[in-house]
């Protein structure tokens, strides 16, 4: 005959009332003794993060148990919680290929750095000039590349997007943005001076011989750093 259960937390779902707005908050309470019987405690609001986590573990159990396997964190990941990921690419040489109305092109550069932040299944990217790791003091630019918006958000189309938001996940992640065909720039100031699809294109075609990455006197500077950025796209949720 299996023990007696004693039921001792319980997970509250909650709706703002005379809203039709599908918003919900969690909150976690004790279950305590009284004269009554067994009643709830004050309790706590979860955050987003705690809420996501919950409701991951119950919907797929095997998070949970994937999450308890001890693993060795990937150099470039900046920072992770149960509903994010940020990490960054150092500058690089990157083939990139871009699909215009005159035919396709294909042209090999230095790119800058790259700031990558994912959540709720969106992807964002910025560049940056400083050498090595990133800081949450590193200034940030507008992504030289095509297909971003101005909000630095990535326009994946009808690309396939990884499953997971785990370290595992950064390259799949990555070349949702690095391994597709640029068709157009979302926003005009891809390039501190501005620019077109074919402007953009044309720079990084006289850029293909040159071994460093593009200076920050060329770059669309966003007027934020690092810590500002995630702060703020973690924001954007809440």
């Amino acid at each position: 005959m299996p023990a007696e259960l004693i039921p001792s937390l319980a997970l509250l779902v909650h709706k703002e009332a005379h809203s039709s707005s599908p918003a919900l908050v969690l909150s976690l309470h004790s279950l305590i003794d009284s004269p009554d019987g067994r009643v709830l405690d004050a309790g706590r609001v979860l955050s987003s993060d705690e809420a996501r986590e919950i409701g991951n573990t119950l919907i797929e159990p095997s998070v949970a148990a994937t999450s308890l396997r001890i693993s060795f964190l990937p150099p470039q990941l900046l920072r992770q919680t149960p509903g994010s990921l940020t990490w960054f690419r150092p500058a690089t040489r990157t083939a990139m290929y871009w699909r215009t109305k005159d035919g396709a092109v294909s042209v090999q550069a230095v790119l800058p750095g790259l700031v990558f932040h994912v959540r709720a299944r969106a992807l964002y990217v910025a560049a940056f000039t400083d050498e090595g790791r990133p800081t949450e003091h590193t200034a940030l630019y507008h992504a030289p590349l095509g297909n971003v918006f101005d909000t630095q958000l990535v326009c994946t189309g009808n690309a396939s997007l990884p499953n997971g938001m785990n370290p595992e996940d950064i390259r799949g992640w990555s070349d949702v943005l690095l391994a597709t065909c640029y068709t157009h720039i979302n926003h005009q100031k891809t390039l501190r001076a501005g620019a077109s699809t074919e402007a953009l294109i044309g720079f990084w075609k006289r850029r293909a011989r040159c071994k460093t990455a593009p200076s920050s006197k060329v770059l669309a500077p966003l007027a934020s750093h690092l810590s500002k950025w995630v702060s703020d796209l973690e924001a954007l949720e809440r």
